[in-house]
C-alpha cells in the first residue's frame, strides 16, 4: 500500500481519495492503528469515528503525508529500552461522557499522565458515540479541565459500539453475571481496536483484568470507586427459602470471582476508607491497595476570617440516579418547607439516558403536583454547564448528598471548599472522610467513635443524617437526626457558628483533598507504570522489539 511516494505498508488495501489515501482496516485494524498513533504527530487524528459504518478505512492525515520521512520512522518498532519510544495509556472508561464524580478522576488522571511525560499518549475507550471534540467541550464545561494545544494532538479517542452489554437493563436475570460477562465482550472489543501499552481502569471492570493480562500481558491499573460486591451484601442474606440459598450461592461464587481478578492488578488505588476496607479484604492479593481521593478541581489553600450571608438555597449536585435518592430528599425538603418557607431546593444533574428523563420527570411531578412544592422553591437543572454550577456553588447556603453508601462524596467536597454548610448521610466516605470530627488548631481527623458519632459544636464539620428508608435504618442506634430535622437545626445556627463550621471544613479540604496530592500519586503510578511496561515487553518477546503488526 503506498499513500507518499516515501511511505509504504505491505499488502494493505488502500482507497484513494481527493484529500489523500485511506487504509482499508479488515483484521489488522488495532496494528495498523498503533502503529500510526505511535507514528504521528497528532495522535487524536486516528481516533476511531463515532459513527460504526465509517469506521472501515483509516485516512492518513496530510501533516504526516508531508512529513513522510519522521512518519515512518516513529511507525518502525522501537526496543524497551529506546528512550525516544512513545507509550500509549489506554483508558478503560465507556461512560467518559456522563459528567459525574467518577469522570472527573478519568480526566484528571488523563490530564495528568499527559503531563508526566511528552511522549506519552492518552486512549480512552468510550462508548458515547459523539466525537472527541464534543467530549472535550464537555469535560471543560463539566470540570473546567482543558488541555492546552500541545496535550490535546496527544488524546486519542477508540469508540465501543458493544457498550449495551455492561448496562445493566441489558441483563434483567443475573446482572452481576451478565455485566461481568459484557465488560469482557467489551475489553475484546477494545483490544482488537487498539492495544495499548498500559491498562487504566477508571470506572471498575475488572473482570477486563484476566484479559488483559493473559491476552496481550501488559501493567494494570485501577481506581475502584466501589466494591462491585461485598461481605456487607452477603451478610445481610438470610437464608429462610431455597431461593434464598441459591441467591446467596450466586453472590459467593461471584464474590470468589471478584477476588480472583485482583491477582492481575499491578497497581491499586481506592477513593475512600470505605472502599479501601472492602478491597483489602477482597484483593488480599494485592499487594498495596492505596487509599486516593479523588481530584475535586481544588488547586489552592482555603482561607476564611468571615462568612458573608448566602441565598437561603440547599443545593444537590448529583446524577439523576436512583441510588442518589433525589425523591427522599424531596420528600425531607416537603416537610422542612411546611416549617420554614423561606428556603429553596435546587437539584443539578447530568442526564444519561432516557430512564434518566423519566426519573426527572417523575420527580418533577412528585414535587410540585404531590407534595404541592411552589416552582420556585424547588427547581431541578438538568445537564447544567460548569459555569451555572460554580454560581450555585457561589451563593447558596446548604449543600446536600442524600446517597446511602456513598463510597466517596466528591460534591461533598466541592461543597465544603466553596463555604456551603454540607448535609450527608452518616454512612461510607461522608461519614469516615469527610463530614469528620476536626481539631482546628492540631489540623488534623479526630477518630470517630462510633458511640458518639455526631460532631459536637466543637469540632463539627458537617452535619449527618439518617433515614428511615435506609437498608441498615433497623440496625443503627446512634442519635442521627433526619433529613429535614438536620435542615431545621442548620437553619438556625448563628453567623458566628457557621464560620466555626466553615473553618473547620475548610481545614479538612487544605490537608486531605488539594489536587496536587492526587496530581503527584497519580504522576507515580504513571511513572512506575510505565517501568513495568519495559519489564513486561521485554519477558513477552524473544527479542526486545515488539512486531510492526
Amino acid at each position: 500500500m503506498v499513500f507518499s511516494d516515501k511511505l509504504t505498508f505491505p499488502d494493505m488495501p488502500v482507497e484513494e481519495t481527493q484529500t489523500g489515501s485511506k487504509v482499508a482496516l479488515f483484521g489488522l485494524a488495532g496494528a495498523v492503528r498503533r502503529r500510526l498513533i505511535l507514528g504521528s504527530r497528532n495522535p487524536f487524528f486516528y481516533s476511531t469515528a463515532a459513527d460504526p459504518t465509517k469506521d472501515k478505512f483509516i485516512e492518513i492525515a496530510k501533516e504526516d503525508r508531508a512529513n513522510a520521512k519522521e512518519f515512518i520512522n516513529e511507525i518502525l518498532p522501537k526496543t524497551a529500552y529506546d528512550v525516544s519510544r512513545k507509550i500509549i495509556f489506554g483508558f478503560f472508561h465507556p461512560f467518559c461522557n456522563a459528567g459525574g464524580g467518577g469522570e472527573r478522576v478519568l480526566w484528571q488522571g488523563v490530564k495528568t499522565t499527559l503531563k508526566v511525560d511528552d511522549k506519552n499518549i492518552c486512549l480512552i475507550y468510550t462508548g458515547d458515540l459523539v466525537t472527541g471534540d464534543e467530549i472535550l467541550d464537555n469535560v471543560a464545561r463539566n470540570f473546567g479541565i482543558s488541555f492546552t494545544d500541545v496535550e490535546r494532538p496527544r488524546l486519542v479517542f477508540i469508540h465501543l459500539y458493544k457498550r449495551k452489554y455492561v448496562e445493566a437493563q441489558y441483563w434483567p436475570r443475573l446482572t452481576l453475571v451478565g455485566q461481568a460477562f459484557g465488560s469482557m465482550l467489551l475489553t475484546l472489543e477494545a483490544l482488537q481496536k487498539v492495544i495499548p501499552d498500559v491498562w487504566v481502569d477508571t470506572m471498575g471492570y475488572p473482570f477486563s483484568y484476566p484479559l488483559v493480562r493473559v491476552g496481550v500481558k501488559i501493567p494494570i491499573v485501577t481506581y475502584t470507586h466501589y466494591p462491585i460486591i461485598s461481605t456487607d451484601m452477603l451478610n445481610k442474606i438470610k437464608i429462610n427459602s431455597i431461593k434464598t440459598l441459591a441467591k446467596k450461592i450466586y453472590w459467593w461464587g461471584f464474590m470468589l470471582a471478584y477476588k480472583f481478578v485482583g491477582h492481575f492488578v499491578d497497581i491499586a488505588f481506592v477513593n475512600s476508607s470505605w472502599t479501601s476496607n472492602h478491597m483489602k479484604k477482597i484483593w488480599a492479593s494485592v499487594s498495596t491497595v492505596k487509599t486516593l481521593y479523588p481530584p475535586i478541581g481544588i488547586d489552592k489553600k482555603i482561607t476564611l476570617d468571615s462568612v458573608s450571608p448566602r441565598e437561603k438555597i440547599i443545593l444537590y449536585i448529583a446524577q439523576f440516579r436512583p441510588e442518589k435518592r433525589h425523591e427522599l430528599l424531596i420528600n425531607e425538603f416537603s416537610k422542612f418547607f411546611q416549617l420554614d418557607k423561606s428556603y429553596k431546593l435546587v437539584m443539578i444533574g447530568s442526564i444519561r439516558s432516557k430512564d434518566d428523563e423519566d426519573r426527572v420527570d417523575f420527580l418533577k411531578d412528585l414535587a410540585y403536583k404531590k407534595k404541592g412544592i411552589p416552582e420556585e422553591n424547588l427547581v431541578i437543572i438538568k445537564d447544567a454547564s460548569y459555569s451555572v454550577i460554580q454560581d450555585y456553588l457561589s451563593k447558596a447556603e446548604i449543600g446536600v448528598n442524600a446517597m446511602w453508601n456513598e463510597h466517596f462524596g466528591i460534591a461533598i467536597v466541592e461543597y465544603m471548599f466553596n463555604g456551603l454548610l454540607p448535609l450527608a448521610h452518616a454512612s461510607s466516605g461522608p461519614y469516615l472522610d469527610i463530614c469528620v470530627p476536626w481539631s482546628l488548631d492540631k489540623g488534623e481527623q479526630l477518630s470517630v467513635n462510633s458511640s458518639k458519632p455526631t460532631s459536637d459544636d466543637s469540632n463539627r464539620t458537617g452535619y449527618l443524617f439518617i433515614s428511615e428508608e435506609d437498608p441498615d435504618f433497623e440496625a443503627r442506634t446512634e442519635p442521627f437526626p433526619s433529613l429535614h430535622e438536620a435542615l431545621l437545626d442548620i437553619s438556625k445556627l448563628s453567623q458566628e457558628q457557621k464560620l466555626e463550621i466553615l473553618k473547620r471544613g475548610a481545614s479538612v479540604v487544605n490537608s486531605k483533598f488539594q489536587d496536587n496530592v492526587f496530581n503527584e500519586n497519580w504522576k507515580k503510578a504513571i511513572t512506575d507504570a510505565a517501568k513495568l511496561e519495559q519489564v513486561y515487553r521485554i519477558s513477552k518477546r524473544d527479542g526486545e522489539v515488539e512486531q510492526l503488526f
